[in-house]
């Protein structure tokens, strides 16, 4: 996404400026998991670029989110409903560690986020099961 920022300074009078600042922020990075599959690897090589994976969940099932081989470092998860709200959330620079196991309220399709500390980047692995 690229976006045009303007900074101003206050007239008074005597001094005057602006500063036209382009913000190139990388778009997040997109895919599909499937509940009980290997685990798929996501890299994040460039700073402030998240991911996010879908799946499919059906009201009352039980889903555990699992990341492994992570070598970005401190990293935060989030899973959201099917209605955007967030449901869970964990921060983390374990090589593996969970979401805690969710009952999933709704039918629809939910969206885990990877989202990389500050400008850390590198590589990380998200699974979905049952539980």
């Amino acid at each position: 996404m690229n976006n045009l920022f303007d900074i101003h300074k206050p007239a008074d009078h005597a001094h005057r400026f602006g500063l036209r600042v382009p913000l190139n922020v990388p778009s997040d990075l997109t895919g599909t998991l499937t509940l009980n599959a290997s685990a798929m690897p996501i890299t994040l090589s460039i700073p402030c670029r998240k991911a996010q994976r879908t799946f499919a969940g059906a009201r009352g099932q039980q889903v555990t989110v699992r990341m492994t081989s992570n070598s970005i470092g401190a990293v935060s998860i989030r899973l959201f409903r099917p209605n955007g709200t967030q449901q869970v959330s964990t921060s983390s620079a374990a090589g593996s560690f969970n979401l805690s196991t969710q009952t999933l309220a709704s039918t629809g399709t939910y969206r885990v986020e990877i989202d990389p500390t500050g400008a850390n980047t590198g590589s990380i692995s998200v699974r979905v099961t049952n539980p």
